[in-house]
């Protein structure tokens, strides 16, 4: 059983909530991808799918939204010309992701999460309204 569900337009939001034991948990996760699912954008975690849909998955993509995480390895597959949106928390923005998809042709735009908690294992909120709208911008 994956919990991901096919997508043919190609918009994919990564899951981390079931990855999260190494913190980063977007706490209200549920709430965003019933937000993104209402954009026809939908939601899969990737610890669930084996490698090789995870690489159908992302290659069949033009957008991925994620949390910081190693499911944005995947980037790898995407066809050049895609989109990768990368959700941070204002405590920590690392810019790997953003080079290695420099170096294939993939725009990746890192977006703090206006996060309105974070603690000590780096779980954090997304504001969704301010989140919305940076999406709608960078589309």
């Amino acid at each position: 059983l994956y919990l991901c569900q096919y997508n043919p337009v190609g918009k994919l939001y990564i899951k981390r909530g079931d990855m999260a034991r190494n913190g980063r948990l977007i706490t209200n996760e549920g709430a965003l991808c019933a937000a993104l699912n209402h954009e026809h954008i939908y939601s899969c975690a990737m610890s669930s799918a084996k490698p090789l849909l995870q690489q159908q998955l992302f290659s069949s993509a033009s957008l991925v939204i994620a949390p910081h995480g190693s499911s944005l390895t995947n980037l790898l597959y995407m066809p050049p010309g895609g989109l990768v949106i990368e959700l941070c928390a204002s405590n920590y923005m690392p810019d790997h992701d953003m080079m290695l998809g420099k170096c294939l042709g993939i725009r990746v735009i890192m977006l703090d999460t206006y996060s309105s908690s974070s603690d000590s294992y780096g779980n954090f909120s997304v504001n969704l309204p301010q989140f919305l709208s940076d999406l709608s911008a960078s589309l």
